[in-house]
């Protein structure tokens, strides 16, 4: 990893996937549960703010901000962790998710959007139900009507002020609607939280 990529590997926002290994049996429901479970902890550990979510049969969404840990810590312990519980579940032993994972750094509002709606329609896109509301491991139901209002109004958002000052709405009014995994941030963002989009 680069010295350039150490330096943005916390203060921004990523999209995350990453899948189970090869020849994995994919994640029943009860195998998802486990896998929220997770994510849930790493949350209120404080390991990152989660702005949306989906546990899909055979890999994981997440849009995330990590905090002091870093990216590759936040993602190294909860793959390690979920990966572990799974196999002792499955009677089973050796490695569960693939080595890596595939970041993407949100550089545009638009692309906090894009991303947010596209981990909420994945499970619709891959035929699993015919709307997001119907797949319960993901983070759609933190979303309040007043939320997904702001969708349509977000490109209006230019800058990294306007950002942050969106995104805290988002996490504020979530947390108060919503109490669990889908709560996007718990605790909210605290005053000294600097995130910010990548130049």
């Amino acid at each position: 990893m680069t010295r350039l990529r150490r330096i943005a590997d916390h203060d921004r926002i990523f999209f995350i996937t990453t899948r189970l290994g090869r020849g994995i049996t994919p994640l029943c429901p009860s195998e998802r549960d486990v896998v929220q479970e997770y994510v849930a902890a790493e949350r209120a550990a404080g390991a990152f703010l989660l702005f949306g979510y989906v546990v899909m049969p055979d890999h994981l969404h997440l849009l995330i901000a990590p905090f002091r840990a870093g990216l590759q810590d936040g993602m190294h312990r909860l793959k390690m962790r979920t990966g572990r519980r799974i196999r002792r579940m499955r009677s089973e032993s050796g490695s569960f998710w693939q080595p890596r994972y595939f970041d993407f750094i949100l550089r545009r509002v638009g692309d906090f959007w894009d991303k947010l709606q596209y981990i909420h329609e994945n499970p619709v896109h891959a035929k699993l139900v015919a709307s997001p509301e119907e797949w319960p491991w993901s983070s759609v139901f933190g979303l309040c009507k007043e939320t997904r209002g702001r969708h349509d109004r977000c490109h209006r958002f230019a800058g990294r002020a306007q950002f942050i000052a969106l995104a805290r709405t988002m996490a504020l009014t979530a947390a108060k609607s919503y109490s669990g995994v889908s709560a996007f941030c718990s605790p909210p963002f605290p005053p000294s939280t600097r995130v910010t989009l990548a130049c």
